[in-house]
């Protein structure tokens, strides 16, 4: 069964402007009392595809193996879900300029 989540979303942009460091796309204000998220890449005109993002729930997620406080690595697609970051998301990126879009739901 799905939860469900408004169709009017929040749309938030945060331009990732160096490769490899981490950004908060989400703050935990914003983050706080939604019910849904979605986190992708733009694409822009002449980039192919939408560039590859890592994404975390903290500025300074473990590397290799993890007890819980890691990244995950998205091509670009990007990912959504039913539930709120209470801590925010943060991104990074190989590409510096990379554009992220973020919706959240009330």
């Amino acid at each position: 069964m799905f939860t469900y989540i408004p169709k009017v979303g929040k749309v938030i942009v945060v331009v990732l402007t160096a490769a490899n460091t981490w950004y908060p796309v989400l703050t935990e204000a914003q983050a706080k009392g939604i019910r849904g998220v979605k986190v992708k890449s733009r694409y822009t005109h002449g980039s192919g595809a939408p560039n590859p993002f890592d994404i975390a729930f903290s500025s300074s997620p473990d590397a290799g193996v993890s007890a819980g406080n890691g990244f995950t690595s998205y091509s670009g697609s990007g990912f959504g879900d039913a539930f709120g970051p209470v801590s925010g998301i943060y991104a990074r990126s190989v590409i510096a300029g990379t554009i992220m879009e973020i919706i959240t739901y009330d």
